[in-house]
């Protein structure tokens, strides 16, 4: 899980800084992110319904 979850971020904070160095209008770039934000949350999600959690912690 944690190796999946670094990635992750990893993936989702390279397309962030991409958004952000690019020359468009303030609410394109907002736009973009949260569609980055919205893809990385559903990937998530859909990686914990297939494998779960291996203890209470690791849920917490």
């Amino acid at each position: 899980m944690k190796e999946f979850t670094e990635k992750m971020k990893l993936e989702l904070l390279s397309g962030l800084r991409q958004t952000d160095g690019q020359n468009t209008p303030a609410m394109d770039k907002a736009r973009e992110a949260l569609a980055l934000l919205e893809n990385a949350f559903n990937e998530l999600k859909a990686f914990i319904c297939k494998t779960g959690f291996e203890a209470q912690e690791e849920e917490i």
